[in-house]
């Protein structure tokens, strides 16, 4: 189910001459059961059709409904995930991941260049008649026929399909007159607002963030897992993984990553990277590890 070719590295490394269509990853999934989905981040724009399902995507502070049928994107290095409600019976959806490198090839084709695709840059639900539901179905159904398709098939295809797909969905964007208003809780966005200033800090205590916002733990913890769906320990713990992966590619060797993202446990740094990222972070390194243009 993946476009990426033995040869193409993911975000932050550039190559040259990356056949167009290996920048993605197209993915269908169905789940029959509710509940909050695993907190995570990733490195490339994620643009998801909601078949069926009412439930609710969950980005940092902020939790934005999602009904059937819309369309959402989620720009790179937000924690984020999904809330699937009780009595749900069906969360089916296309998932499309779009590389960087990819994406600034899509954006090459268009003339208003840079800022073209300026709606990539923030999370985005977007609702529409009907009739433009089934235009963006059909795209995504056919991308996922193409990718069991032969390799010139796709190479001659997926472009055409990912550069309709864009400016289906800028038109749709710019067509939209009601804004997008999450929902937001003042108590949970003061305290991420504090993690995001001290999650470095190596000596932060959850008593800390507590007294940051003036309420008792157990109402503290209460409160933020169930808006969130996440414990604040682990919030904090992503935070922190995330800026140490941000380290990694940018060339900083494990050992600095590990101090300067707040860990002061280096075994343990290393057991939950490996957990969030399914890889050590020597090897997310090598991966990622951005390469000087000459």
């Amino acid at each position: 189910m993946v476009h990426r070719g033995t040869e193409f590295t993911s975000f932050g490394k550039v190559i040259e001459k990356v056949p167009f269509f290996e920048g993605i990853e197209l993915l269908y999934f169905t789940d029959v059961t509710f509940g909050n989905f695993l907190t995570h981040v990733h490195d490339h724009v994620e643009i998801m059709l909601i078949l069926d399902g009412d439930v609710e995507l969950v980005v940092e502070d902020k939790r934005y409904p999602v009904p059937k049928g819309s369309l959402v994107i989620t720009p790179p290095q937000l924690l984020h995930h999904t809330m699937v409600p009780d009595g749900t019976k069906r969360y089916e959806r296309i998932v499309l991941h779009i590389f960087l490198e990819y994406l600034e090839q899509i954006i090459r084709c268009f003339p208003s260049g840079e800022h073209c695709f300026d709606f990539c840059r923030q999370v985005q639900v977007i609702h529409y008649s009907p009739n433009t539901f089934w235009i963006f179905r059909n795209l995504f159904e056919r991308a996922l026929y193409a990718q069991d398709q032969s390799p010139k098939y796709q190479e001659l295809v997926i472009p055409c399909l990912m550069i309709e797909l864009f400016m289906e969905l800028e038109h749709t964007i710019k067509e939209q007159t009601t804004p997008l208003i999450p929902i937001t809780n003042n108590l949970v966005s003061s305290v991420v607002d504090y993690i995001d200033e001290h999650f470095t800090e190596p000596d932060l205590t959850m008593e800390q963030i507590r007294q940051s916002v003036f309420v008792s733990q157990g109402y503290l913890s209460r409160v933020f897992k169930s808006y969130t769906g996440s414990t604040i320990y682990n919030f904090l713990t992503c935070k922190r993984l995330v800026y140490a992966a941000e380290l990694l590619a940018s060339g900083e060797t494990v050992l600095d990553a590990c101090i300067a993202c707040g860990f002061t446990d280096y075994t343990s740094f290393l057991k939950a990277f490996k957990k969030t990222f399914e890889m050590t972070p020597s090897q997310y390194r090598k991966e990622h590890v951005k390469v000087s243009i000459p």
